[in-house]
């Protein structure tokens, strides 16, 4: 068995994108106010949860820091999320902020492409079991 995904919905998401809204968020907290996705926008589940997280602490007024997260997160998000040490990596993984615009738009570019395909496979599915009436 192979450890890689060759799927298309493994395609229709960029990792290192996603990575660098979330860690730029957590460099830049005040970057959350005029972000305008919603965590669904991320193809990846524990980066949706974070991103939730983040929200929910700017809604609440929390100041999101590596210390707050987790203790906002609770233990089952946190888990959830990968953990600490996924929290840890996007922390140390993302030095500037300077490209948060350019990674949120191709955050969406690629949700809008993963919505497209799921579209196009329901169809696909569906296909054999329509009929033509005349």
């Amino acid at each position: 068995m192979s450890e890689f995904d060759f799927s298309a919905e493994a395609f229709l998401t960029n990792a290192e994108s996603e990575k660098v809204v979330l860690g730029s968020i957590l460099l830049e907290p005040e970057l959350l106010k005029d972000c305008y996705l919603a965590p669904e926008n991320f193809g990846i589940a524990k980066h949706q949860v974070m991103f939730e997280v983040f929200k929910d602490m700017e809604e609440r007024s929390i100041p999101l820091d590596i210390v707050s997260v987790p203790e906002v997160a609770g233990s089952n998000r946190m888990v959830l999320m990968g953990g600490l040490g996924a929290l840890m990596e996007l922390a140390t993984s993302v030095f500037t902020a300077t490209n948060f615009s350019y990674h949120q738009d191709n955050v969406l570019d690629y949700y809008k492409k993963r919505s497209i395909y799921g579209i196009a496979k329901n169809l696909m599915q569906s296909a054999p079991n329509m009929t033509l009436e005349e």
